[in-house]
């Protein structure tokens, strides 16, 4: 045989093994994924969101598609008085891209590591690996690297500069070392400082490391207009201007318009995820005996987990930095319209999986689920474990009515009358519960039997979900006065279908629900309903009667609940309970 010979068969063989790899690459991420998601849906929402390593980018129309934009993006940024000059000039002809309506957008996730020096190599290396994955699974993460515990007084800029590059190249080498065929790109002076904010003045910077497939690596060195010299940023600045330039820039390009024809109006990138790595990993929790919070709706317990840390449960320089990464996360996450971005705070060693007891990489499975690890609403005992770990969201709003917060409504709320003042609203509530159960509510027949008997109701946003407590009695329950005791009874648990799944909304409703009643609420559920594990797993305890119906399980939850004595009084409020649907159940 040839030389050439050989060499050709050499290369075909060569070939076929790296064809062979991609192939089971993909067939081990799709099986990755599939275990990993808990549901089909989870399996579906997360494979067409996200498109795998090379799978749109190999014939290089996303790189062409992107470069087009930017070119004729200089026309809009010159209409701001920004200067700009293109990194590399092309003619726009060379650019044309056939069919770009199957170009992906880019997924964003930036990170911020933080005392990276101090990180251990083997929690460095899987930090690594997962940033790999990530790439693998479609996603295009840029890294920012933390400089804060370099920064004094008596430390140069040359001092501090060396010291970051010294962290850079430490990473830098780990990714590439752990998995030859990622490329890492470092980056100073992304941003120029303008009076006291800073501006990505040239997007090419970020977006063609990107649209390559290269992991940007972003350092706190930005240019001062000012003093027409290269300082120190804070890294949590950085992170802020990065997302918020990143939101801003991508609404830019929707707005261009390419060779005359229509705007582009489809994502170019969306940031998808905020993640902060940080060696005191989420924030902690009383009730959770200083492990983190797993799940923080922004929108409602901001306030109250910045009062928590307060007092004194955690030394005051913890505390400090605790309080520092909660505003920095949630001032990113107000950011960006609606509550689709979410943040994690972990630390690194949970990336190590035989160091931590979640022994599931949390920053992977929430890629591919949009959960936490563990319900946020799952009852907290010996057998939940405790993490570092805690997932943000900016969420969403809870509107909350307690039938005590009116003294003059004896029997419970009057939910016509907060209707006509306009506090609530009773065609939407319909809408939702409708959608949620996939049947119609005969509203008349559903006020008839509960109004002014409302023990609380719980609306999420605008109507994503809602739960109507209401007050049921039985006659196998009485006072020492020989009069029914009210008993409080989960009526209705909606959550409309588009916030199904991974929104969050109904673990939000089910803790409010059991913060309102803490010693006793009891519902029913058809036996039939695949929802019956979750409330399982919610509940203190579970009851079916087959003798007596066969169609309806009894659960209850609370730390005085009377299932010992009174199972019997919960049996009966749950099976004399006429449904106020118009189609069969």
């Amino acid at each position: 045989m040839s030389h050439q010979l050989r060499q050709i068969a050499k290369q075909f063989t060569s070939n076929l093994a790296k064809h062979e790899n991609r192939t089971n690459e993909k067939r081990n991420l799709i099986r990755s994924i599939l275990k990993s998601t808990a549901t089909k849906r989870e399996a579906r929402n997360y494979l067409n969101k996200y498109s795998f390593r090379n799978e749109h980018t190999e014939n290089g129309a996303r790189e062409r598609f992107v470069e087009l934009l930017l070119l004729t993006y200089k026309q809009l940024v010159a209409e701001k008085a920004i200067k700009v000059d293109s990194l590399v000039e092309r003619g726009t002809s060379s650019l044309y891209v056939k069919n770009t309506d199957n170009v992906q957008p880019l997924r964003v996730v930036i990170i911020k590591i933080r005392d990276l020096t101090k990180i251990p190599t083997a929690d460095l290396n899987a930090v690594s690996q997962t940033v790999a994955r990530m790439v693998r699974l479609g996603i295009s993460p840029v890294l920012i690297i933390d400089s804060a515990n370099h920064v004094k007084k008596s430390h140069t800029f040359g001092n501090i500069e060396r010291a970051v590059f010294e962290k850079s190249n430490r990473l830098s080498n780990s990714i590439e070392k752990n998995d030859p065929e990622m490329n890492v790109m470092i980056l100073r002076s992304l941003f120029e400082r303008r009076g006291t904010a800073l501006e990505l003045t040239f997007p090419e910077l970020i977006l063609n490391p990107l649209v390559q497939g290269a992991i940007p690596v972003v350092l706190p060195i930005v240019y001062d207009e000012a003093s027409n010299t290269d300082t120190i940023a804070s890294p949590d600045e950085i992170l802020q201007s990065l997302a918020s330039s990143l939101y801003a820039l991508n609404e830019d390009l929707k707005s261009v318009q390419i060779s005359g024809t229509d705007k582009n109006n489809r994502d170019v990138l969306t940031v998808e995820k905020i993640i902060m790595i940080d060696p005191l990993g989420g924030i902690p929790s009383v009730e959770r005996s200083n492990s983190s919070h797993v799940y923080i709706n922004l929108a409602q317990e901001l306030d109250e987990i910045m009062s928590e840390l307060h007092i004194g449960f955690i030394p005051p320089q913890v505390r400090d930095h605790h309080l520092a990464n909660l505003k920095t996360m949630a001032a990113v996450l107000h950011g960006f319209p609606g509550s689709k971005v979410a943040g994690i705070i972990t630390a690194p060693d949970v990336f190590n999986a035989g160091k931590i007891a979640e022994r599931v990489n949390p920053v992977i499975y929430n890629i591919l689920t949009e959960r936490p690890i563990i319900s946020p609403s799952l009852p907290i005992n010996g057998k939940v474990p405790k993490l570092k770990t805690s997932v943000l969201r900016r969420g969403i709003p809870l509107a909350i009515f307690e039938a005590d917060d009116s003294p003059e409504l004896v029997k419970g709320l009057d939910l016509v009358k907060l209707d006509k003042l306009g506090a609530i609203s009773l065609k939407k509530l319909k809408v939702l519960i409708d959608d949620s159960f996939q049947r119609e509510l005969d509203m008349d027949h559903y006020l008839k039997r509960t109004n002014k008997n409302v023990a609380a109701l719980i609306i999420a946003g605008d109507y994503e979900g809602a739960a109507i407590i209401t007050y049921e009695t039985s006659s196998k329950l009485l006072d020492r006065h020989g009069e029914p005791q009210k008993v409080a009874y989960l009526d209705k648990f909606a959550v409309s279908s588009s916030s199904q799944g991974s929104t969050g909304v109904a673990d939000v409703i089910f803790k409010a629900m059991a913060r309102l009643f803490p010693e006793e609420l009891i519902w029913r559920s058809r036996s039939s309903n695949p929802v019956n594990k979750w409330y399982f797993e919610r509940s203190c305890g579970t009851f079916s009667n087959e003798a007596i119906d066969l169609h309806w399980k009894i659960f209850w939850v609370g730390s005085r609940t009377r299932e010992m004595d009174h199972l019997d009084a919960y049996e009966d409020i749950c099976f004399k309970i006429q449904p106020s649907f118009n189609s069969p159940e």
